[in-house]
């Protein structure tokens, strides 16, 4: 039941857009981090009763990255985040999020960017699964997955791999600007080669 929750939750947000542009979730000083007992990190989320009520049973929620990777790293979840990794569909409520991964295919799929902008964006059109392997390698690509990257680094895990969103289509805002839209986007977490994620007590020795 609280994976259930915790799946509903990620499913009911929303991208939410202004005729100007983007308003993301709150901005970058209202996002959150939680860490459920399972290991899993789930992030960025908008502070809200539901993060609070999530967060009683759960390791948040925290306002960086960092701070729920030392407080998982105490509570010995770690480990398991390498198994279940990160529930990252909240970035793409982000503009600037949006921005770095146009910024990506532009750069590395520019034929496949364009001709599926030119498409429907509909999830079942053809040109937005011929995206998709695309789309997996500009989140890697982007700064924000290099800063997350940062920050696994010194446990000794990088992210590794990206899970397509559910329903993945390219949706147009007022105006006319196209955004990736989709439920769920997991970033899968390894060990870096040769790498063991510390312990509860050699996190507390970190800090000392």
């Amino acid at each position: 039941m609280k994976r259930l929750a915790l799946l509903l939750l990620l499913g009911a947000f929303a991208t939410v857009l202004h005729a100007g542009g983007w308003t993301g979730i709150g901005g970058s000083g209202d996002i959150y981090y939680v860490a459920d007992f399972e290991g899993e990190i789930i992030g960025p989320m908008k502070y809200s009763r539901e993060t609070v009520e999530l967060a009683k049973a759960n390791i948040g929620p925290l306002k960086s990255f960092d701070e729920v990777l030392e407080a998982a790293a105490k509570a010995n979840h770690l480990q398991k985040v390498e198994e279940r990794g990160i529930g990252g569909g909240g970035f793409l409520e982000e503009g600037a999020f949006q921005d770095e991964l146009f910024a990506a295919l532009k750069k590395g799929a520019p034929k496949q960017l364009q001709e599926a902008l030119k498409s429907s964006g509909n999830m079942h059109n053809p040109k937005m699964y011929e995206l998709w392997e695309p789309f997996q390698k500009a989140v890697l690509d982007t700064p924000t997955i290099a800063k997350l990257n940062i920050s696994l680094g010194a446990y000794g895990l990088h992210i590794s791999g990206v899970s397509v969103p559910e329903k993945l289509e390219l949706r147009k805002a007022e105006g006319g600007r196209r955004y990736f839209w989709g439920m769920g986007l997991g970033l899968k977490v390894s060990k870096v080669s040769g790498k063991t994620a510390p312990t509860a007590s050699a996190s507390s020795g970190k800090n000392s």
